[in-house]
């Protein structure tokens, strides 16, 4: 159900983008609209065109309608929907929903889906006011507003779409870089929206108590705050003498800070990539492959999955048959799911950079970008999706719907509880190392 939601919505965001009334110049093609579309709903922000260029103000709907219903959830919409009919909601559908949020129990899931429905439209709504402070006095008050609300949910929703095109085409936040009220409030909205529902939650109910929190969100806030001030940290000292060279000190400070928050998940851009250097390249695929939290905008193998592998492996190093943290036992099976998960995304990233790979224009490291950006959902490009034949711009889209919700699907299979067999296989040792 899930996968096949999110399919129909991307087929239906296609459909309705390759009608005339949604591009500017003409119907847009059948590739155009599906790959579009895809990202859209996937939350990516790889485009083939300038969004601001080529889809009319009813285009631009379409995908902000695309980008809020793949933040959301399908699911979550529709239970909402069916709340406000008083419509019953059955054990199966509740079932469903708790799998697509990446939630462990049904108890409280109506309660859950009110709570992100309610934080989703606040936080938008706030950052829409604040955004619409700085464009209004530049493009006007019903342009300035569409902006606002625009860039808002692309930032909360973690989907990196801009309009940015009415300045300059393709030129993402690069000429708001200098302006720190743009800037921080998408960077907030940012991480407001990779920290993931189970978070919200806990610090709506315990408010600044970390002690009473969940394990999942002690884990997701610990390793987001490592990240983040490792990811500060490269991007000020890698960047200094490449793409932030000749900036003036606070601002080489807030770009290394947006920077950070936003190659994990959104994609926007403060730095120019293409002047980026090999470090700052190298910390941004590593930065994309992990991603955000767990029930969060945000794709990657996520926060408590890298989390549970490091503590993991520390405790077998020392001999530990079970990983404790935080005054709690990590359950026995974290470790290999969290390797299971690791591998899934590892396997496919490869395979798809391994094609890449045989289009004569695209070099190893452009493959390996490209490929861990799209399958991560985060959105950041060299340009490579334009250059493609049809069939290297499908298999990028295939990626975005691998990354958004292959992860939801594989992860609920991995917890999926089967009667364990009457017999097993005798054991026999094997070496490592």
């Amino acid at each position: 159900m899930i996968g096949g939601g999110y399919l129909a919505l991307i087929v239906v965001g296609a459909l309705l983008l390759m009608l005339p009334f949604a591009s500017r110049s003409g119907a847009a093609g059948p590739v155009l609209a599906l790959f579009t579309s895809a990202s859209a709903v996937c939350l990516t922000g790889i485009t083939l065109v300038d969004t601001w260029t080529q889809w009319s103000p009813l285009g631009q709907l379409v995908i902000l309608l695309l980008i809020q219903i793949g933040g959301l959830g399908f699911m979550t919409i529709a239970t909402q929907i069916l709340m406000l009919m008083r419509r019953k909601i059955g054990l199966r559908e509740r079932a469903v929903l708790t799998e697509s949020l990446s939630l462990n129990q049904l108890g409280g899931i109506l309660n859950m889906t009110h709570m992100i429905v309610s934080v989703t439209l606040v936080a938008e709504a706030v950052g829409a006011l604040l955004l619409s402070i700085y464009f209004v006095p530049r493009v006007g008050w019903a342009r300035g507003l569409w902006f606002g609300l625009f860039h808002s949910v692309s930032a909360f929703c973690n989907a990196g779409f801009d309009l940015t095109g009415y300045f300059a085409p393709d030129s993402s936040l690069l000429l708001l870089a200098a302006d720190p009220l743009p800037v921080i409030t998408i960077m907030l909205l940012t991480l407001v929206g990779g920290f993931g529902f189970i978070i919200w939650d806990d610090v709506l109910r315990y408010r600044g108590d970390f002690k009473k929190y969940h394990l999942h969100s002690k884990l997701a806030l610990t390793m987001s705050s490592v990240l983040l001030a490792v990811g500060f940290f490269a991007y000020f000292v890698f960047e200094a003498s490449a793409s932030a060279a000749g900036m003036p000190l606070p601002q080489r400070l807030l770009t290394a800070a947006f920077t950070t928050a936003s190659v994990r998940t959104t994609g926007f851009q403060v730095l120019p990539l293409s002047e980026m250097s090999s470090s700052g390249r190298l910390i941004t695929i590593i930065l994309m492959f992990i991603g955000g939290s767990p029930g969060s905008m945000a794709g990657g193998i996520k926060t408590t999955t890298l989390a549970v592998l490091l503590v993991g492996s520390w405790s077998m190093l020392r001999g530990r048959r079970s990983a404790q943290l935080f005054g709690r036992r990590l359950e026995a099976d974290a470790l290999p799911r969290s390797c299971a998960m690791l591998m899934f995304n590892m396997m496919i990233g490869l395979g798809a950079a391994m094609l890449l790979c045989i289009l004569p224009h695209v070099d190893v490291e452009m493959a390996l970008f490209e490929s861990f950006s799209a399958l991560t959902t985060t959105g950041l490009t060299f340009g490579v999706c334009t250059t493609l034949p049809w069939w290297g711009q499908l298999l990028m889209a295939s990626l975005f719907y691998c990354g958004r919700v292959g992860n939801i699907v594989f992860a609920a299979a991995l917890v999926d509880t089967k009667t364990p067999p009457l017999v097993n296989n005798p054991v026999e040792k094997i070496s490592f190392g």
